[in-house]
């Protein structure tokens, strides 16, 4: 039952609720020390709370008010003083650092002490005066703060006719402020928050900084920036409260932004720098000749550029291409069957590009090698039969007009009444496709080509049941090369589709 009335007491001592008053006459002087002029931001005070001229009490509670833009109390340094416990009683002591729920800038140092034990009227009251309690403050930042009561319990305890009731102590709360005028002596930090990649070809940057203070507020805060280019050196600007500014570069290379920042009282932080390089002057990027028509359907495109220590970049058909050390490079391209466009670029660290578009066809070249009177020969280094074989009539060879039409990829048509014999084809002449039609007749030297009449010396003939024409003649018709080995009888036949 002792140690529920103790805790009971305690309780009542915290939050309140009292049976009675004390005489006005019997009243205890509670205040704060010490009173500080100046203290500097993120020291340590020492607040005592203490007592004079107390009349007998028990034990008290109270709330000691603070602005916590201002003060941090540490709630384990909290610590009971003598006062209620120098004649040896055991007591109990109980504290807590909140805040206002509804204004969490008000903090509260919520405390209780009583004499009130398990220890069977072993003390009374104790009165005079002394050291109540004491706690660490830290000081945030600059300004006035002030420490005061609210809802201070002395009590007594009062017995009268045998029953044990509650007595509230008047208490007269002087020097219970405290007026705190901290002192700044410490410069914000600075950083910059966005500029432009560190290597640029963008005339104009824009840079943006913030600065943080343990006491200036950071729309209180003002910055002053300059940039230094290889030409013109930098300057600082005046102070001010913008937190971006934009520089157009003057000069190329490095250009070397900083910005501080000032406080309130005054004090400049250490500049922070960035070094951007300006650069808006292509790469290099030089190709061997392209030619505008090949023949293998792989090819090797070369060519230099700036060395890869510059961290430049190579694009060819948009993939990535390793450079040499020297700055040169090969790529090998598998192109198709006609025009093809080859693109290349090359792109700095600062952004700048040089590009270059070609175009390059790949045609079909067919090679056919024949000798005269040999059913044996070769189509682009295979070996076929040739039935019949390459025929020499009046000088002139004569060759089967199928084998030498299908191996150029076109298909003759023959109408057997008029044993005439029709080739359609088309090529690109100008990049524009043109057709062709060459028209003949077995055993006639006349024929049309595109509609004109021509003469042959030896007009086509049927041999083994094939239609033979003047080699020289379907070769020069289709646009082909003809050429002849007179010592090995050989005939070879070069034919390009366009």
């Amino acid at each position: 039952m002792k140690k529920l009335a103790t805790f009971a007491l305690l309780f009542f001592l915290v939050l309140g609720g009292f049976c009675g008053t004390a005489s006005s006459q019997d009243m205890a002087t509670l205040w704060i020390s010490p009173q500080l002029e100046c203290v500097t931001v993120g020291s340590e005070i020492l607040v005592q709370v203490k007592i004079t001229e107390c009349p007998f009490a028990y034990g008290i509670g109270a709330q000691i008010l603070f602005d916590t833009q201002y003060l941090e109390i540490n709630p384990d340094k909290v610590v009971e003083g003598e006062f209620f416990r120098q004649d040896g009683a055991t007591t109990y002591f109980a504290s807590k650092v909140t805040t206002d729920p509804q204004n969490p800038k008000v903090g509260k140092l919520i405390f209780g002490i009583t004499r009130f034990n398990d220890q069977n009227d072993s003390y009374g009251p104790i009165a005079g005066e002394g050291l109540v309690l004491y706690f660490s403050a830290k000081v945030k930042v600059v300004g006035e703060c002030a420490l005061g009561f609210k809802e201070v319990n002395l009590i007594n305890l009062q017995t009268k006719q045998g029953e044990t009731s509650l007595e509230k102590v008047p208490v007269k709360l002087e020097e219970s402020k405290i007026n705190i005028c901290a002192k700044d002596n410490i410069a914000p930090n600075v950083t910059i928050t966005k500029s432009p990649p560190l290597d640029t070809n963008q005339v104009i940057g824009q840079f943006c900084y913030q600065a943080t203070d343990d006491s200036t507020p950071q729309d209180k805060i003002q910055y002053s920036v300059r940039l230094e280019d290889p030409i013109r050196g930098g300057e600082w600007t005046p102070w001010m409260d913008k937190t971006c500014y934009s520089y157009t570069f003057g000069a190329q290379g490095k250009n070397t932004f900083c910005v501080r920042a000032r406080d309130e009282f005054g004090n400049v932080s250490q500049p922070a720098c960035v070094t951007i390089n300006y650069d808006s002057t292509p790469p290099i990027l030089e190709l061997a000749p392209i030619p505008p028509e090949v023949e293998e359907v792989t090819y090797n495109l070369c060519g230099k550029t700036e060395k890869p220590e510059t961290g430049i970049s190579l694009l060819v058909q948009g993939a990535r291409v390793p450079i040499n050390n020297d700055g040169t490079f090969c790529v090998q391209l598998r192109l198709v069957e006609g025009p093809n466009t080859v693109h290349v670029a090359a792109i700095d660290k600062a952004g700048n590009i040089v590009q270059e578009t070609h175009s390059v066809s790949l045609i079909k070249k067919t090679t056919i090698i024949m000798n005269e009177g040999q059913r044996q020969g070769t189509i682009n280094g295979s070996v076929v039969i040739i039935d019949p074989p390459p025929t020499n009539i009046k000088g002139r060879v004569l060759v089967p007009l199928r084998f030498i039409t299908e191996a150029f990829g076109m298909n003759p048509t023959y109408e057997a009444t008029e044993k005439r014999v029709d080739i359609i084809w088309t090529v690109k002449e100008g990049g524009t496709p043109v057709q062709h039609h060459l028209r003949l007749w077995v055993n006639k030297k006349n024929y049309t080509l595109d509609g004109k009449t021509m003469f042959l010396d030896v007009p086509p003939q049927i041999v083994s049941g094939r239609t033979m024409v003047p080699i020289r003649f379907i070769a020069d018709s289709f646009g082909a090369t003809t050429t002849y080995d007179s010592a090995n009888r050989r005939v070879t036949i070069v034919y390009v589709k366009r």
